[in-house]
C-alpha cells in the first residue's frame, strides 16, 4: 500500500490478525474488556507468552464496535513514523479520515512546535468524521514504550479525544505516561493484568477438549495451573503433564526463557523445523515467497520446503502469530523471536549476516526503504545505508516526513556526511526545516561545490534549487 504521502504502508501492521481455529475463546476477559471500556485507557499488561496479543485479536473478531489495529515493531519507536501508522490505521477503517491530519504531518518542523497542532487536528477530524464509537488497539507497545515523545503525545491525545474514541495498549510492562497518575485518580484507566490473564482450570480443559479432543479432569488441570501459574505457553507445551512443565517463571530472568524455548519448544521440533525457524528468525513478516527470494540463493545445499514448513510452523502454533486473512503472511512472538535470533547468531555467524544483507536487498527491491535502512544500520554498513539514504531522501522530503530524515541522518557519523554531497545535501534540507538557515545554506554550499564537477548535473541542479 503506498501512503497519501508517497512512502509504503504495510497492510499487515493495520489489520487486526487472524484469529486461529485453535485459539480458545475467553469470554470473562473479553467481557471484562467491554465493561472497561466507558474508562479512556485499557492496558492489557502481562510477561511474553500470556496471550495478550491472541485475547486482542479474539475481541477485536467479535467486538460490536469498530477496531483500529496497529502492529508495533522497533521501528516505531521514531515518532514521525509512529503518527503516520496511527492515522493510517484509522483510515484503513474510516477511508474518508485523514486527510487534514495527513497535510498537519507533512508540513511539521517539530514536535515541540507542532506536536500540538497535530493531536489537535487528529481530535478535530475523529469528532468530524467518525460518528460511532470506536476501539483503536496498539499491540506490543513495549516496543515503543521507552520513547518519552510518543508517550507524551498519547497523554495529550487521551486528553483532547473524545468520548468515543477508547484506546487499548498491550505491553509487556506497565507503560509510564506522563499523565498517568491524573487518569488513575480520576478511575479513567482500566484494563487486565497477568493475575487475569492467567488460564484458568476450566479454560486449561477446554483448550485441550478442543484442540487435543481429550478430556482432562479436573485434579489434572488444577495441578497444571498450579505448576504453570496458569501461564499458557508453558501449558501449550507441556501436553498436560505437569511433571513436563520446564521449572522456569515468566517474570524472572531472559536466560530462563530461553533455555524453555530451546528444551520445550525447538528441540521437540523435527529437524527440518527447527532448521526454517531459525533461517526464518530474521524476517518480521513473512510469507514463503519471502523465504524462496532470501533464502534459496544461500542453501542451495539444502532442500527445504518452504511452503509445507511455513504450513507446519502454523499448525503446530509454535509462537507465530497470523498477521492477515488469507494466513499467508506470518510473525513469530518477538521473544521468542530474539531467542531464535540469539541462537543463530551464535551458532552461524557468517550465514547470519548473509541473510540480512539478502533481506535488506530484497526489501530495496520491494521498496520497504525503513526496513532495509534498519538492517543496514543494523549491520553497520555504511556504504549501503548511505547509499540508500541518499536514494531515498528525497522521499521522505515529498513525503513531509523531515523529522523521519533526520533521524535516519543522525544514524551516521559526520565524516561520512560531509563525504558524499547527496547527503550533505539532505542534511541541509533538515536544517532549513528546522530554521537554521545559516547552518542550511552551509550544507547546501558544500553539497554544490562537490556535485559541480559530478557527471549526474541534476543532483547539482536540486541542491541549487534548495539552496535557493
Amino acid at each position: 500500500m503506498q501512503h497519501r504521502n508517497s512512502l509504503p504502508i504495510s497492510k499487515n501492521k493495520i489489520r487486526v490478525p487472524h484469529r486461529r481455529k485453535k485459539w480458545v475463546s475467553r469470554p470473562r476477559l473479553i467481557d471484562a474488556l467491554h465493561d472497561d471500556l466507558e474508562r479512556q485507557l485499557l492496558l492489557v499488561v502481562a510477561p511474553a507468552g500470556y496471550g495478550k496479543t491472541t485475547l486482542l485479536v479474539d475481541m477485536a473478531h467479535n467486538s460490536e464496535l469498530p477496531v483500529c489495529w496497529l502492529s508495533l515493531d522497533p521501528l516505531d519507536k521514531e515518532p514521525q513514523r509512529f503518527l503516520n501508522y496511527f492515522v493510517f490505521a484509522i483510515a484503513e477503517k474510516y477511508p474518508e479520515f485523514g486527510k487534514d491530519t495527513f497535510a498537519v504531518l507533512r508540513d511539521m518542523k517539530s514536535f515541540e512546535r507542532d506536536g500540538e497542532q497535530i493531536l489537535v487536528t487528529l481530535t478535530n477530524e475523529i469528532e468530524d468524521k467518525i460518528h460511532e464509537h470506536f476501539v483503536f488497539i496498539l499491540d506490543d507497545f513495549q516496543l515503543v514504550g521507552d520513547t518519552l515523545i510518543i508517550r507524551q503525545l498519547l497523554a495529550r491525545l487521551l486528553q483532547l479525544a473524545g468520548e468515543n474514541f477508547h484506546l487499548i495498549l498491550s505491553s509487556r510492562n506497565l507503560p509510564d505516561f506522563p499523565d498517568m497518575p491524573r487518569l488513575i485518580v480520576k478511575d479513567l484507566v482500566g484494563g487486565l493484568s497477568h493475575e487475569a490473564l492467567a488460564f484458568t482450570a476450566q479454560e486449561v480443559q477446554h483448550l485441550f477438549a478442543q484442540n487435543e479432543h481429550s478430556p482432562l479432569s479436573d485434579p489434572d488441570a488444577q495441578d497444571l495451573v498450579r505448576e504453570t501459574e496458569g501461564w499458557i505457553a508453558a501449558i501449550q507445551l507441556s501436553g498436560a503433564k505437569p511433571s513436563d512443565v520446564s521449572n522456569v517463571d515468566p517474570l524472572r530472568s531472559t536466560r530462563e526463557l530461553f533455555d524453555f524455548f530451546g528444551k520445550e519448544v525447538l528441540a521437540r521440533q523435527p529437524q527440518d523445523v527447527q532448521r526454517f525457524l531459525l533461517l526464518t528468525s530474521f524476517f518480521d513478516d513473512f510469507d514463503v515467497a519471502l523465504c524462496e527470494e532470501v533464502l534459496s540463493p544461500l542453501l542451495e545445499d539444502e532442500k527445504l520446503d518452504w511452503s509445507a514448513l511455513f504450513t507446519a510452523v502454523q499448525t503446530e502454533n509454535l509462537f507465530s502469530v497470523l498477521v492477515d486473512e488469507r494466513g499467508r503472511w506470518m510473525r513469530y512472538h518477538h521473544l521468542f523471536q530474539h531467542f531464535l535470533k540469539s541462537k543463530l547468531r551464535y551458532d552461524e555467524p557468517v550465514l547470519t549476516w548473509h541473510i540480512q544483507q539478502n533481506l535488506a536487498h530484497v526489501y530495496e527491491r520491494r521498496e520497504a526503504w525503513e526496513d532495509a535502512l534498519h538492517l543496514y544500520d543494523q549491520l553497520e554498513d555504511r556504504k549501503n545505508f548511505s547509499r540508500l539514504l541518499s536514494q531515498v531522501g528525497p522521499l521522505f522530503i515529498r513525503g513531509g516526513r523531515i523529522l523521519t530524515l533526520a533521524s535516519w541522518l543522525e544514524r551516521l557519523p559526520i565524516e561520512i556526511i560531509y563525504a558524499q554531497p547527496a547527503l550533505l545535501s539532505l542534511q541541509g534540507v533538515v536544517y532549513a526545516t528546522q530554521g537554521d538557515t545559516t547552518k542550511a545554506i552551509e550544507f547546501f554550499s558544500l553539497a554544490e561545490e562537490k556535485q559541480r564537477a559530478l557527471p549526474k548535473q541534476a543532483d547539482w541542479a536540486l541542491t541549487l534549487v534548495r539552496r535557493a
